[in-house]
């Protein structure tokens, strides 16, 4: 398992310079020595460690040693030199010799710990530090061992222990008046994030880096925090920022990339800068790909980035390179098995159902009985239109699984393309009874209730199903629909939107988010899809109604007028009375009043109890100069059947107006604003 960096302290011109200083004084020293003794052979072990010449350092500690096999600090150079090299065990033996030599001394123990620890061996490097801590238990002991205890711990997966180990040693450094470095700060975080304790986490990371604001791998353990809270938005600013501390890491740009391509997801529409998403993950990933083109997971990672862009070619070499890096599997759970999965997958999406097909065969000559790749062999069968194989691989994929709802409901629906449509109702119940939980069944669900007016219990269900499938058009749709029963009218255009985006010839999709907009007096928008859906569907009469009444909104009213005409003589007898209420509306805008009274007429006979009937009906009579006695019964009429009605109000003030009855109309209007502020 590759391990992950951890924080550090950063090496600064200084510190460098300061470390060569040192590295020339040993030399100077020893230049002055017999170079057969032991005291030069130590000197200049010191300077080629000081110097990074590990492997020269340990030849001459080893010489050093030879001469004098009791010198403690020379054992020392020895363990932290083999460390460097990644020696555990030769580490582990210099350590135990030094040991031997003082038991009391600190840090021969501390290397032997991370000798232990490094090699993967916690159980040991905990026994060693324990050891520490009991021989010295009457000794002065400062937070070092504590510290180390937490780390194993948490490495060996005991963060509650560890926990206990970091205020051990906290309260070793209140004892030693040593304040708590950014690192003991980042090493706390951790313990707090597997505690599941994330608002702790992040407050001690963002003080740590308030003391080393310069260090990465703080930056990048603050966004791997942030993302484990599916915040990845904000994750990616932090791993950006370690990104340019370190340019050249490629786990810093794997994980820029994974959180780029996660917001992309979440973030889809939002805004241009989020628009910008999917391509940065893929450039992330890319990069981290160059730095280390040997983990098969940096590939996986940058082929669903691939996935995101809906570029399959590139995405199919991606996965390539993930199976040819990673380990030849010899179970269903092998890393290997997913990849090889997904490439069939962007198999088909590239038309390659040969490739597709060998790749799934592939797994299933070594693990015959792998129900998932079954079931993804009854999905590209069914895809191919062979529904009795389809029904074979679904069938023995939910004997393997035992109930597998998923398998259940594609069971059922090749039994429906076999003329088998009890059987295949049958299961989809038993599917639902069996998992609701599952993001299709949980659609399906969803879907049930939705149309049957319970949009609120539905929402979450239709969430969860396209959060995990994103890209399925009908799962967007329908989630579109329960967002806009429940009155969340931005959230349903963008799923709407989502929806048309993936199956662009829907025109019932197209013509719903059109209204949509139309309700939302985005009349552009709502011009754009209505226009798509008419043209979809020639043959649907509310296409056109509606097209219309974007038209009008959008200002050009003869194309309104000619839409909603045509409309009329195709589906006369379809049309209601708002059709020719709309028409007198386009007419009366039009100056055409003779043709608008004609409309409002018929509108008003056709649903004579409609009061913004009569109100224009009465208005196109007052502008054509008809007298009061005709107008106002109309007014009268409109303002029994909506008492409150403004427009019925302004109607009748500017009725009696026009016929010079000016102290009438103020009384009017006076007595609507007094009842409105009486209402207020």
């Amino acid at each position: 398992m590759q391990k992950k960096p951890v924080a550090r302290p950063v090496e600064t011109p200084a510190d460098i310079s300061a470390e060569l200083e040192k590295a020339h004084e040993h030399l100077r020293k020893a230049v002055t020595l017999n170079q057969g003794t032991a005291a030069y052979q130590y000197a200049l072990a010191q300077a080629e460690f000081l110097a990074g010449n590990f492997s020269a350092s340990a030849d001459a500690a080893e010489r050093s040693l030879q001469a004098d096999p009791a010198n403690y600090d020379a054992l020392l150079l020895l363990a932290e030199t083999l460390l460097r090299l990644k020696r555990y065990a030769d580490t582990w033996t210099a350590s135990m010799q030094a040991i031997k030599l003082d038991k009391y001394r600190e840090d021969a123990w501390m290397l032997a710990a991370r000798s232990a620890a490094e090699a993967g061996e916690g159980d040991k490097a905990i026994q060693c530090l324990e050891l520490f801590l009991k021989v010295n238990k009457d000794q002065l002991v400062g937070p070092l061992p504590y510290i180390l205890l937490a780390r194993t711990y948490l490495d060996t997966g005991q963060p509650q222990t560890a926990l206990e180990q970091v205020e051990q040693a906290l309260a070793k450094m209140r004892s030693f008046y040593i304040a708590p470095g950014p690192y003991f700060l980042a090493l706390r975080a951790q313990v707090l994030r597997h505690l599941k304790q994330p608002v702790e986490a992040l407050e001690y990371y963002r003080q740590a880096l308030q003391m080393s604001p310069q260090d990465p791998a703080l930056h990048n353990e603050l966004g791997e925090a942030v993302l484990e809270q599916n915040k990845p938005l904000d994750a990616l600013r932090s791993f950006r920022q370690a990104v340019e501390l370190d340019p050249n890491s490629a786990l810093y740009h794997y994980n820029a990339g994974t959180a780029a391509r996660r917001a992309a997801v979440s973030q889809a529409g939002m805004t241009k800068q989020t628009d910008s998403l999917p391509q940065q993950a893929v450039e992330l990933l890319l990069r981290a790909t160059d730095l280390n083109p040997v983990v098969a997971k940096y590939w996986y990672e940058l082929a669903l980035a691939y996935k995101g862009i809906n570029n399959y070619r590139e995405m199919k070499l991606a996965l390539q390179q993930a199976i040819a890096q990673s380990t030849v599997f010899t179970d269903a759970e092998a890393p290997q098995v997913g990849y090889m999965r997904l490439y069939a997958w962007a198999c088909q999406r590239l038309g390659d159902f040969d490739s597709a097909r060998e790749t799934l065969k592939s797994i299933l000559a070594i693990l015959p009985n792998d129900h998932i790749t079954l079931n993804d062999m009854g999905e590209l069968s069914y895809k191919l239109g062979n529904f009795k194989a389809a029904f074979n691989y679904f069938r023995k994929a939910e004997t393997i699984a035992n109930d597998h709802p998923r398998y259940l409901a594609n069971l059922s629906r090749a039994m429906v393309k076999l003329d088998r449509p009890e059987e295949a109702r049958e299961l989809v119940e038993e599917a639902a009874r069996i998992d609701p939980k599952d993001y299709y069944v949980r659609f399906q669900l969803g879907a049930v209730l939705l149309d049957a007016g319970q949009a609120d219990q539905a929402l979450e269900h239709l969430q969860e199903a396209a959060s995990k499938e994103p890209d399925n058009a009908e799962f967007r749709y329908y989630l579109g629909r329960a967002y806009l029963n429940t009155g969340h009218i931005s959230e349903a255009i963008h799923h709407y939107l989502e929806a048309v985006n993936g199956a662009p010839l829907k025109h019932q999709w197209q013509a719903e988010l059109g209204e949509i907009y139309l309700r939302e007096h985005a009349y552009v928008p709502a011009l754009e899809h209505l226009r798509l859906a008419a043209q979809l569907e020639p043959g649907e009469p509310v296409y056109r109604y509606n097209l219309a009444i974007a038209q009008a909104s959008n200002g050009d009213l003869q194309a309104a007028l000619y839409t909603l005409r045509e409309a009329l003589r195709t589906f006369g007898d379809f049309a209601g009375a708002e059709w020719y209420y709309l028409e007198g509306k386009l007419l009366t805008e039009n100056g055409r009043l003779d043709e608008a009274l004609e409309s409002f007429v018929r509108a008003n006979h056709m649903e004579p109890g409609n009061p913004d009937y009569k109100v224009d009906l009465a208005k196109v009579l007052r502008l054509k100069g008809a007298p009061v006695d005709r107008v106002r019964p109309l007014l009268d009429e409109a303002l029994t059947e909506d008492p409150e009605s403004l427009r019925a109000y302004e109607e009748l003030a500017y009725t009696l107006e026009q016929s010079n009855q000016d102290e009438a109309a103020v009384q009017t209007l006076e007595a609507r604003i007094n009842e409105v502020l009486s209402k207020v």
